[in-house]
């Protein structure tokens, strides 16, 4: 891991790493920038190691981001040079900057110190903790999480940058053949090596021309293609969907479709399609044909759908990550409010996962809880969530509960799941878990509110003895 520190210089690596994730930590306290140091000492991420860059006011802050454009996560302490210095700095970053990538926590030591949902809201901060809270693992989970999410949205807005590239591209070569002739062998020759299928089809939508790429994904030659149709090259549904396209072609419009082949199989491919009519004259009063050039969009298709997998679900588990979990849980107090029912959160933590992932090694904490994972899921009722929201931190959303006790059956057999031997390799382990439950109505009408309590019962759960659950009494707004 890297370290700057603001006016003494950047250290560099120990092992020469490139490229570095640079986290920006904002805090007047020095104790606790050396304490962030030392919890994030060997951190590492896709292959990359960390560069902190420390400030200890929002002012210092400003400059080091002034300096730095690639800046994945900032710490911001929320008392530093004033009351509001760290929220200030926040704004700083959304509106005077415009930075919409970097993500950010917010922490602080004084309690009641805690942003206004506006600016949490208006300015999309990742998370909010008390000091208190972040221990080392914690700040890993949250460092780690935070700089998946930069690393995400940053790729996805790389590939939306090429898309509209490739389709400025694409229009111009669109122009270019609408303003050709194709009778020429040179002009022909020189569409043979275009990396794309071009074609023309007559006013019947028979192939008249085709390039090589076209030729070749269609499996015959130039003599071979002449007056066939695309029912003899595609499947019927798709068949049907460009003879569409191309009556409203032949009716004098451009088009621009994404065409999906074999959508159910795992020849599936993803055309992106432009089409412009051919004119009998430069008048344009008749149209005899149709040109058509298509790209291959698979692979970028393909991508775009894993990275919005990636935002919305769990990885390793396929579960609900949270950001889906908290769109659930605001919808849910919605339909509750509705429906008259409350609903459950039941915040999990395993009991023993770290022994095990430390004895045996991260493949079998992997594995492990995967199968919990599963185990846990079928245990519950058709409507409810499970989300994983951490590294073994598990989170249930329970829908339309007529009362307290109707959890009973359904937090019994989430303990059981959870503690059910699990066959690793040729070794059987165990854990347990502790939970802890709130509901709304009753509790806090906000998701992060609500998860909060549910936390904090499971905390007691464990120090309680593990392996049970506990309630937040919402009356007393602590733990019994």
């Amino acid at each position: 891991m890297k370290l700057v520190r603001k006016n003494n210089g950047e250290m560099p690596s120990p092992n020469g790493d490139a490229a570095p994730w640079h986290v920006l930590v904002a805090d007047d306290d020095a104790d606790v920038r050396a304490l962030t140091r030392l919890n994030l000492k060997g951190f590492r991420f896709d292959g990359r190691p960390l560069a902190l860059l420390e400030a200890a006011s929002a002012a210092e802050a400003k400059q080091l981001l002034a300096e730095h454009d690639d800046i994945a996560l900032a710490l911001i302490d929320v008392v530093m040079e004033s009351d509001d210095a760290g929220l200030r700095l926040v704004e700083h970053i959304r509106q005077e900057r415009a930075d919409p990538f970097i993500r950010l926590v917010i922490r602080t030591g004084q309690p009641g110190m805690a942003p206004e949902r506006f600016v949490i809201d208006n300015f999309d901060i990742d998370d909010y903790k008390d000091k208190t809270e972040l221990t080392s693992a914690r700040l890993y989970t949250t460092v780690r999480s935070a700089i998946k999410s930069y690393r995400d949205l940053k790729t996805l807005e790389h590939n939306r940058a090429a898309l509209s590239t490739l389709l400025a591209a694409r229009e111009k070569d669109h122009q270019a053949l609408e303003a050709a002739l194709l009778s020429t062998e040179r002009f022909r020759h020189a569409l043979d090596n275009v990396p794309a299928y071009v074609y023309m089809k007559d006013a019947e939508s028979r192939y008249t021309y085709a390039n090589q790429p076209t030729l070749k994904l269609f499996g015959c030659d130039q003599t071979g293609l002449v007056g066939r149709a695309d029912s003899q090259f595609f499947p019927t549904e798709t068949a049907t969907r460009l003879r569409q396209i191309d009556l409203k072609v032949l009716a004098g419009q451009d088009t621009t479709e994404e065409i999906e082949v074999n959508a159910d199989t795992s020849a599936r491919r993803v055309y992106w399609e432009v089409k412009t009519p051919v004119y009998k004259d430069l008048e344009k009063t008749e149209v005899i044909g149709i040109c058509g050039i298509s790209t291959d969009i698979t692979a970028l298709r393909d991508y775009q759908k894993q990275l919005e997998f990636n935002a919305h679900y769990d990885p390793l588990t396929g579960l609900a990550n949270r950001v889906l979990l908290v769109d659930r849980i605001e919808r849910a107090i919605t339909q509750s409010a509705r429906r008259g029912h409350a609903i459950a959160l039941v915040y999990m933590d395993l009991d023993g996962f770290k022994q095990i992932n430390d004895s045996l090694g991260h493949d079998a904490g992997d594995q492990l809880l995967i199968a919990l994972a599963r185990r846990m899921s079928d245990v519950l009722r058709q409507g409810d969530t499970l989300a994983r929201i951490g590294g073994d931190e598990f989170v249930a959303l329970l829908m339309d509960i007529p009362s307290p006790r109707d959890c009973d059956p359904i937090l019994g057999r989430l303990l059981a799941a959870a503690a059910s031997p699990v066959a690793i390799g040729t070794q059987t382990v165990q854990v347990s878990a502790s939970l802890g439950v709130t509901l709304y109505p009753g509790d806090a009408s906000d998701a992060d509110l609500l998860l909060r309590h549910a936390d904090q019962a499971m905390y007691q759960a464990k120090k309680s003895g593990k392996n049970r659950y506990r309630w937040y009494d919402t009356h007393t707004n602590q733990v019994p």
